[in-house]
């Protein structure tokens, strides 16, 4: 894949224009149905027929069926990372209740998401899948990072970015799937006692 295929899908990712949402909501609905039906693999052929886009508008916007996977599980993370920037930058809420808040709408978004989960844990890899959700983890964690760790310079933003996003990830994912048996309020105060001090304090 090129850096400009690269370039373009992270444009579209975070683009705000109804076009490039409406799109990814069409591809995202098309890989619910495939779960819903328990398909052997959707190719992207299937998808892109259900969404009604041709195959080039797939890879426009995706890289490939994991990536469209990852987006379908993870669609409602970016106003949950978008509330929780804004908390911090307005400096009006406790630290520790913006995070709470954030890892309990993460946690329920990705129970809600548990089937989805399990139909791509199925038809991949569970280390392609925890793989690909720590990236979308980074993703959206990173402006929170950055608002809290401004006085580094940015690689050492990213080291701390991809820690608390492969933690908190990988923790989230064994608790989903029964490896931790814990209520969730008792695994967001764990996750909430182990993150670095200034996403909490």
């Amino acid at each position: 894949m090129s850096s400009a295929q690269e370039s373009r899908r992270a444009s579209l990712r975070d683009a705000d224009d109804d076009q490039s949402r409406a799109t990814r909501l069409l591809l995202i609905g098309a890989y619910e149905q495939a779960a819903a039906a328990r398909l052997a693999r959707p190719s992207v052929t299937w998808l892109s027929e259900r969404a009604g886009v041709g195959r080039s508008t797939f890879y426009t916007h995706f890289a490939s069926v994991e990536d469209l996977a990852i987006a379908t599980i993870t669609a409602s993370f970016e106003p949950i990372a978008t509330s929780d920037t804004d908390r911090r930058r307005a400096h009006t809420d406790d630290r520790r209740a913006i995070a709470r808040d954030g890892l309990s709408a993460i946690i329920e978004s990705i129970e809600r998401s548990r089937a989805v989960l399990d139909y791509t844990v199925h038809i991949g890899s569970r280390a392609a899948v925890l793989d690909r959700l720590i990236a979308q983890f980074a993703h959206y964690t990173r402006e929170t990072i950055a608002v809290e760790y401004d006085h580094l310079d940015a690689a050492r933003r990213d080291i701390v970015t991809e820690y608390v996003s492969a933690g908190t990830a990988h923790t989230v994912l064994q608790w989903v799937e029964g490896r931790m048996p814990l209520r969730r309020s008792a695994l967001v105060d764990q996750l909430l006692d182990v993150l670095p001090v200034p996403l909490t304090r």
